[in-house]
């Protein structure tokens, strides 16, 4: 099947890294996976931090002539829509899809009802429009579902667990954490790792929660390295300035595939994750066999099974958060426990495959 993609929010050819736009990779990989032909139709973001003017509205769809035509000659059958909200509207497909007859599925629709009134009233009206001719909707969470049931036919509503592509020619040998040796195993330290883009915000705060939570360790035995970059940089080393040199390493902004092998070299992942719609570095680190310490808020508890992968506290329980630390440094066979827990989880239940198989059988479904 031809599938024309759009991503409103950011383009899965966008030069900057995101959740979003590992996500919207993702899904193109899993659709082809299944054998459907994917185009992305369009680059043009709708996103703005303000609402949107009809200026801005208008020339948006402007676009969507152009995309009806191309997409006419090419033949495509479906319209997938990933990640409309009101601040990124899908301006373009209910037109396109219209015109051409398109079956119209989403992923990661968002829907605030508060947003129904008030100045984003009107951006908010084209993704409920977009929505109500859907023949599809696949949901990551229970609070992007909450969201959607009121407007969605409940039958069109399907959970999709957010997933990723398991590398498993990198991540090969963190299969038995017992195997893995780094050096500072053999200085007798934890090596610990945590990776996030480093902005203003919920990322910022988390690095200055994780920063406070590893200055209260009565333990001294590990070190963390810091995958990450971004314009509040000096902030974040702020933050970790108290620390010494020889415990954290600081690594940058690293590569998909480099990601993955630095976390395999690690033994635990640690990321807060405040404001996360569900975080896929967890994922990431899981699939590595790297147990999890992050908050029990938004979709952090839909990508790790607590008490299972990792240790999620309350966002308010720093000294929580303190003792979840001290007792992975410490518990050696509960660090192994978890890390044979987490890879299994990853590779079993959100994997690329699982996702291809599950998203094919819906397109197959509404088509018929």
């Amino acid at each position: 099947m031809k599938i024309a993609f759009y991503a409103p929010l950011k383009s899965p050819d966008h030069h900057k890294p995101s959740g979003d736009r590992q996500m919207a990779r993702a899904l193109i990989k899993a659709l082809e996976m299944a054998g459907h032909e994917v185009r992305i139709v369009s680059h043009i973001r709708s996103f703005s931090k303000t609402p949107h003017s009809q200026s801005q509205i208008d020339q948006i769809k402007s676009e969507a002539d152009n995309v009806t035509r191309e997409t006419k000659k090419w033949g495509a059958q479906v319209w997938f829509s990933y990640h409309p909200y009101y601040k990124a509207p899908d301006f373009i497909g209910l037109q396109v899809s219209q015109a051409l007859g398109l079956t119209i599925i989403t992923a990661e629709a968002s829907l605030a009802k508060k947003r129904n009134d008030g100045e984003w009233a009107e951006s908010q009206s084209h993704v409920v429009s977009l929505l109500k001719q859907s023949s599809a909707n696949f949901y990551f969470t229970d609070r992007d579902f909450e969201g959607l049931k009121g407007t969605v036919e409940p039958s069109k509503l399907i959970y999709l667990p957010p997933f990723i592509q398991v590398d498993d020619s990198s991540a090969a040998h963190a299969t038995n954490n017992n195997q893995r040796q780094t050096s500072f195993a053999s200085m007798g330290q934890v090596s610990l790792v945590t990776m996030g883009m480093m902005r203003g915000g919920v990322k910022s705060q988390s690095y200055q929660f994780l920063a406070q939570a590893l200055g209260q360790l009565k333990q001294s035995n590990w070190h963390l390295s810091i995958i990450g970059d971004g314009s509040y940089r000096r902030e974040v080393e702020g933050y970790f300035s108290g620390f010494a040199d020889h415990q954290i390493t600081w690594l940058g902004e690293l590569a998909p595939k480099d990601v993955t092998k630095e976390l395999a070299t690690h033994d635990v992942f640690l990321w807060p994750g405040f404001g996360e719609a569900y975080g896929l570095a967890y994922l990431e680190a899981q699939s590595c066999g790297l147990p999890v310490i992050g908050l029990k808020t938004h979709g952090v508890p839909w990508v790790v099974k607590d008490g299972k992968t990792g240790i999620l506290v309350e966002p308010d329980k720093l000294e929580t958060y303190v003792t979840a630390i001290e007792k992975l440094l410490l518990d050696t066979d509960l660090r192994e426990r978890m890390s044979t827990q987490a890879r299994k989880f990853v590779h079993a239940e959100r994997s690329l495959k699982s996702a291809s198989t599950l998203i094919d059988n819906v397109i197959r479904q509404v088509d018929d």
